[in-house]
């Protein structure tokens, strides 16, 4: 089968759509499918892939994509890259990988499509039927390779900006008691909120405690998620999944993470929630993590069931199982996890 993956964004950018499209696309290769990307992303100098991948293609390059295509994959909906499906009819399949925004026209043109969603959470901002099946991480990448002792009792991966909440990691790790005072902290990431960081970090007594990494790619995130006894996710805002939570959980890491949307489902049965922004849930999940060495025990061993549900091939079996219903020309009804 030839599958056209739009993708808004693509690498070598980086993020968390991006890192599902790259999962997608290699698996489907894995298969034995042909894949084209087409991508809103700018590359001056672009990886290398074993699939063509179009940075922001002209209207004629976009048009002879979808004639190619036997179905068309948008890993979240553009419609500026929807319009050829007007003068050429394929099966069209949408990811939703964060909320629907709203509007009449965006409501219209995505009545065409079938849909699948990321989460419960952005599944109930989708106003037509949509099939929930939760993002893979790279099986072939993160995995525990560290049965020792870690550096790290805590640590953070992401993006340095206000929305991740990593001012409240600072703020939980100053407040720790008893054995908390001793716990140190990765910081993995970069971002406009660094130097604020840092001086916080400083401000709160933390600069003997607190490693600020700067930006970790491939094997060396691998590595420093497995110096990474428990991975706290603490964004502010509510995300539509987290795949750093299974990337952490992979690598041995449990889990703290706010409750907020999709969230909650990448984390499972293998970490800690606590309601959105509130520091004092914070902490004392963290110090939970301190006291109760058992917590930690009990939290890895229900890693790898949990990560069985969210490997590439079993998201991609989810995938064609409603690309299958969107070919023969049939609706999903309901919401609800496939496979």
């Amino acid at each position: 089968m030839r599958v056209l993956l739009v993708s808004y964004a693509f690498a070598p950018s980086i993020g968390g759509v991006e890192t599902a499209s790259l999962i997608i696309a290699a698996e489907l290769r894995r298969r034995g499918h042909e894949v084209a990307v087409a991508t809103a992303t700018q590359a001056a100098s672009p990886p290398a892939f074993d699939y063509p991948v179009h940075y922001r293609p002209t209207a004629g390059q976009l048009l002879a994509l979808h004639r190619w295509a036997d179905l068309v994959l948008h890993n979240g909906f553009s419609i500026r890259f929807a319009w050829p499906l007007l003068l050429v009819r394929r099966p069209w399949v949408i990811v939703h990988a964060s909320d629907f925004r709203p509007g009449l026209l965006r409501r219209l043109i995505a009545r065409a499509a079938t849909h699948i969603s990321v989460s419960q959470e952005v599944a109930r901002t989708v106003p037509m039927a949509s099939t929930v099946v939760g993002n893979a991480y790279r099986a072939d990448l993160f995995a525990k390779r560290n049965d020792g002792p870690r550096r790290y009792r805590f640590g953070f991966v992401g993006r340095l900006v206000s929305d991740k909440g990593a001012a409240q990691l600072l703020q939980a790790l100053a407040r720790l008691k008893g054995g908390g005072e001793f716990a140190r902290c990765a910081i993995v990431g970069a971002g406009p909120e660094e130097e604020r960081l840092r001086a916080q970090s400083q401000a709160l007594g933390l600069v003997d405690r607190v490693d600020f990494l700067g930006v970790r790619r491939e094997a060396d995130l691998v590595a420093v998620l497995n110096e990474i006894e428990c991975l706290v996710v603490p964004s502010i805002w509510n995300e539509p999944f987290g795949i750093v939570a299974l990337e952490g959980i992979a690598c041995g890491c449990v889990v703290v993470g706010s409750q907020g949307g999709g969230l909650k489902d990448a984390i499972g049965p293998c970490g800690l929630t606590y309601a959105n922004g509130d520091v004092d849930a914070l902490t004392a999940a963290m110090q939970r993590i301190v006291d109760e060495p058992e917590i930690v025990t009990r939290l890895r061993a229900r890693a790898a069931a949990h990560l069985d549900r969210h490997t590439p091939r079993a998201m991609v079996d989810a995938y064609l199982q409603v690309a299958a219903a969107a070919i023969n020309g049939r609706k999903v009804h309901g919401t609800g996890p496939l496979g």
